[in-house]
């Protein structure tokens, strides 16, 4: 586990059950894209204020969610990235998926590693297990990067997929 500051306590649901929350948001994509997909660079964002103010950057359908995410801003298992955000109250929180370094526009790396995905995706989903962005990778176990604007509470989160 990776510790930093401000990660909200609150409960995660991830059963077939209804929502927590619901989900507001607004997505900017620029292009859906498949990593390694003809040297275009992929660069795709949606902009929300997400229920319990945290999300879970995973492959949806494998990922092992940290047991304890009440300490610091991110929190790791080898297959699931917590990370905090504003807190829902308080406004947006921007998220970026992007391959490519130029988009990179948060100055702190919060979280550096390697995420299982053996069925060759990358989710970012929210509490209430909602998928918000979800891209393809080639390999069973994808590089990450995760930058932020703020070490407790950033509303600009970027992604880089290795």
């Amino acid at each position: 586990m990776v510790k930093g500051e401000g990660i909200p306590t609150a409960p995660v649901a991830r059963s077939g059950n209804a929502p927590l929350h619901s989900t507001r948001f607004r997505r900017d994509a620029i292009a859906p894209h498949v990593l390694g997909n003809k040297g275009k660079p992929m660069n795709e964002t949606v902009r929300l204020s997400p229920p319990n103010s945290l999300i879970f950057i995973m492959d949806h359908a494998s990922g092992v969610l940290p047991d304890d995410i009440t300490v610091g801003l991110v929190a790791a298992t080898p297959s699931c990235v917590a990370v905090g955000t504003l807190p829902e109250v308080d406004g947006e929180t921007s998220i970026t998926f992007t391959d490519n370094m130029d988009f990179i526009d948060a100055p702190d790396l919060v979280f550096s590693g390697v995420i299982s995905t053996p069925n060759h995706e990358l989710s970012v989903c929210s509490a209430s297990d909602e998928r918000l962005l979800t891209i393809s990778v080639l390999q069973p176990s994808t590089q990450i990067k995760v930058f932020a604007n703020d070490r407790s509470e950033p509303d600009r989160i970027v992604i880089l997929v290795e």
